[in-house]
């Protein structure tokens, strides 16, 4: 799922991540583009940071990693 809210509270988050973000308005549009990062952060059904997946992504490894983390989380 993607994150919108408050610009405020969203740069909170995004920094607390550790994630870039910039707003790019072209002139005379009413339309903006949002540039970013290309990493994942896995947040848990807590709101606790679980994991981060870094670019490249890979789709098998993204699912091993995260059916283990998933895993580990049904243990607790």
């Amino acid at each position: 799922i993607g994150v919108t809210g408050i610009p405020a509270e969203l740069q909170r988050l995004t920094r607390s991540l550790g994630f870039l973000y910039e707003i790019v308005k072209k002139p005379g549009q009413t339309n903006y583009e949002v540039a970013h990062n290309v990493h994942i952060a896995l947040i848990n059904p807590q709101a606790e940071y679980q994991a981060l997946f870094r670019h490249p992504h890979d789709a098998r490894k993204l699912l091993h990693d995260f059916k283990l983390i998933l895993s580990q989380v049904r243990k607790n």
